[in-house]
């Protein structure tokens, strides 16, 4: 593989790099969570089975070290992920609708396209209490071939995250139904079942964390295809150092 852009396993480190009294990595953490409170995991057992990865351009000078490089990759990156066939789906989250307004998505990108989408108003506490957050949680699929509508409107780290399920079928209605389930590591586990694999854009908008209990390593980089992306980061890397 390129040394530039790297697919790095970090499962013993999401799962293992803790005292066991600690709760599992701050990017699990964040990992399907919907809701404004802290959550607490820590028994990493179910998902012992499951693959973790960093996907990410390794600086090897200020070309490289751009984080905008892995903003232009990112399109083609995540469109290997679906690989043509797959459905993806999108949880896209702001701390301010200035960023990121749900209704305002609905009305003027999902409606007049007629992408499906379900708007999650209300969810429920770690112990599945009614717990009402301050914005309501859009999710909704989008076509692979509209990625760079993605970075160009909703890349605005840190303010706006994103988060990406890809299935072999329509997800939608089981990210709706887990999204009422109490919120433990066995949901986290559940959907990564349901799904092929899931993501999340790095908080600088410069890497991602990918989950999956489906693609080891290996596989992983054939459907990613590497040595195109390694050529397209090549190709990207030269004409920053030309422009000096």
């Amino acid at each position: 593989m390129n040394e530039i852009l790297r697919l790095e396993d970090v499962r013993d480190q999401v799962l293992h790099g803790r005292p066991p009294t600690v709760d599992l990595s701050k990017r699990l953490n964040e990992f399907f969570q919907f809701s404004n409170w802290n959550r607490s995991l820590s028994d990493a057992t179910p998902l012992q089975d499951c693959f973790f990865y960093d996907m990410f351009i390794s600086p090897a000078g200020a070309a490289e070290a751009d984080y905008r490089l892995f903003t232009e990759c990112f399109p083609k990156i995540v469109g290997n992920l679906v690989a043509g066939h797959a459905t993806l789906t999108l949880h896209v989250k702001s701390s301010s609708p200035d960023f990121f307004e749900e209704l305002d998505v609905i009305n003027t990108v999902l409606a007049p396209s007629s992408l499906r989408y379900v708007l999650l108003s209300e969810s429920r506490g770690p112990t599945g209490g009614q717990h009402r957050p301050e914005l309501g949680n859009l999710v909704f699929e989008w076509p692979a071939a509209k990625l760079d509508y993605v970075v160009e409107r909703w890349f605005m780290c840190p303010q706006v995250s994103i988060e990406g399920y890809v299935a072999a079928e329509p997800a939608l209605g089981r990210i709706a139904h887990l999204y009422f389930s109490p919120d433990t590591v066995w949901r986290i586990r559940e959907i990564l079942s349901a799904v092929e694999l899931a993501f999340r854009l790095w908080p600088d908008d410069d890497g991602l964390f990918i989950l999956t209990d489906k693609l080891d390593q290996a596989s992983l980089q054939r459907r990613l295809r590497i040595s195109e992306l390694s050529s397209m980061v090549a190709q990207a890397v030269a004409k920053r150092r030309r422009r000096g």
